[in-house]
């Protein structure tokens, strides 16, 4: 073993950081274990192993969360009636500012296979009319 450095009468914190960055330098193969790891590299670690885990489990944390819904469903649907009622502006207002910043979408229009024409918002109403039931049965 080989000394590289002697440090005296520093925090625990410090040291693991220059134990770290001796690690980045030397890339040995006994002593790789991650020493220390800095706000930033800790957050982006969480994030990337979350997603990850997410991948991984995704058919469990499913099911999770169904029975949970299931378990609790009077409770979240008079949770969020409650937010509804509380956010009700907030709510309204980021709807108006949705519409303004989409009213291309809203006022686009479609022609059907049936000869109808119609706005992109009122597709699923077209769908259930009886001209385009009738031209769907007969075709």
């Amino acid at each position: 073993m080989v000394k590289i450095a002697s440090v005296w009468g520093k925090a625990t914190k410090s040291l693991f950081q220059i134990e770290q960055d001796y690690i980045y330098q030397y890339k040995p193969t006994l002593n790789c274990i991650r020493s220390y790891r800095s706000k930033e590299e800790k957050r982006v670690y969480r994030k990337e192993y979350n997603k990850e885990y997410k991948e991984k489990y995704k058919e469990v944390l499913n099911e999770k969360k169904k029975e949970n819904y299931e378990k609790n469903k009077d409770r979240i649907l008079e949770k969020q009636k409650e937010n509804r009622k509380i956010n009700k502006d907030i709510i309204s207002e980021k709807r108006k500012k949705y519409y303004e910043n989409n009213k291309e979408k809203y006022k686009e229009k479609i022609t059907c296979d049936c000869g109808s024409t119609f706005i992109k918002v009122s597709k699923a109403r077209h769908y259930k009319t009886k001209k385009h039931k009738s031209f769907i049965e007969n075709n």
